[in-house]
């Protein structure tokens, strides 16, 4: 298979997950799913990584998208937590373009996900980053001093 290969899987119980490409339609890794296990999975560009978005053209190695680093995330497994993380960039150097988590599934509300200053976050294919404006209320001195203490 030139698409990608799945990385180490145990059977049942929460350390384990596949993940299933479903887009962008038409690339050769559609429709793949991808099995890993408690040793994690490197994903990127790159074929050493566990997950490959690279295929063969004409006998070289091309990436499917140009967005996506030659090493752009990691997932881990924690057991002390029963479950998998996801992060962006691999072996201590991070992605170029980041690494995104939808919040909830398709036509399902999300849970309460706070937004911090700098967040950023994907409508669609359009991109947004939070900025927090803090407001400072100035007041008379002499104003607070008439203010009862409790």
């Amino acid at each position: 298979d030139d698409a990608a290969g799945g990385g180490p899987c145990t059977a049942g119980g929460g350390d384990a997950i596949v993940l299933q490409c479903f887009a962008p339609e038409g690339t050769p890794i559609q429709g793949h799913e991808f099995p890993v296990g408690p040793l994690g999975a490197t994903l990127g560009r790159k074929q050493g990584n566990t997950i490959s978005f690279s295929h063969r053209v004409d006998g070289q190695f091309v990436g499917i998208d140009s967005s996506i680093s030659g090493e752009h995330a990691s997932l881990r497994y924690d057991a002390d937590r029963g479950g998998f993380s996801l992060l962006d960039g691999c072996r201590g150097k991070l992605s170029t373009n980041g690494t995104w988590l939808r919040l909830s599934p398709m036509h399902v509300g999300s849970e309460y996900f706070p937004l911090g200053d700098k967040s950023e976050f994907l409508v669609g294919t359009v991109r947004f980053q939070v900025n927090v404006n803090e407001v400072l209320v100035e007041r008379p001195l002499d104003e607070l001093e008439k203010k009862p203490v409790e």
